[in-house]
């Protein structure tokens, strides 16, 4: 059996984003599902929910233009994607050291859809040779964002800084090979 070149969602049965060729991973344009596809058809993304709280956040730093991110030390994120009762430490970071890895310079863009998960199942391979751990994308695959999902990378080990529409959200760095 072949696949439709436009598959639906099958959620909601409405357009799916940026199909590529072999297996990964697309979002509805409808109900912002994030779907898993293989040569085998397409289904809805089975991510394992990890709630924020499963997150040991470490410190928090506001930012001059007002977001406020929380990192653990592999993953940054704009506070606002936190749940309302999220437990933050007091402990601060200058902005000037958030912004050295919001701000880091890229070379290519990728969507989501950029990404595969390995065999392992445990992590995820992009573009370039980029390897991200699982417990983070799986997590980022939780929330709900606005527009389109989309990954600034540059090389194998900078930080890699991911947007939603134009606005910036989230920075993560990626594990080595090896």
């Amino acid at each position: 059996m072949t696949q439709p070149d436009f598959p639906d969602c099958p959620i909601c049965n409405g357009p799916l984003r940026n199909m590529i060729r072999e297996a990964g991973i697309t979002q509805c344009q409808r109900c912002a599902a994030f779907i898993e596809y293989d040569r085998a058809g397409y289904k809805p993304l089975d991510v394992k929910s990890i709630p924020a709280t499963n997150i040991k956040w470490a410190a928090t730093c506001a930012l001059p233009d007002g977001t406020h991110f929380a990192t653990d030390g592999h993953i940054i994120l704009d506070t606002t994607f936190l749940q309302p009762n999220e437990h933050l430490p007091e402990k601060t970071i200058p902005a000037e050291t958030f912004l050295r890895v919001l701000d880091w310079p890229a070379e290519h863009y990728f969507g989501i859809e950029g990404l595969i998960k390995e065999q392992s199942g445990q992590h995820y391979a992009g573009p370039r040779d980029l390897l991200l751990n699982g417990k983070y994308v799986d997590f980022l695959l939780t929330l709900k964002f606005n527009f389109r999902l989309y990954f600034r990378a540059n090389k194998p080990n900078d930080p890699i800084v991911l947007f939603d529409g134009n606005q910036r959200i989230c920075a993560l760095m990626p594990m080595k090979r090896g």
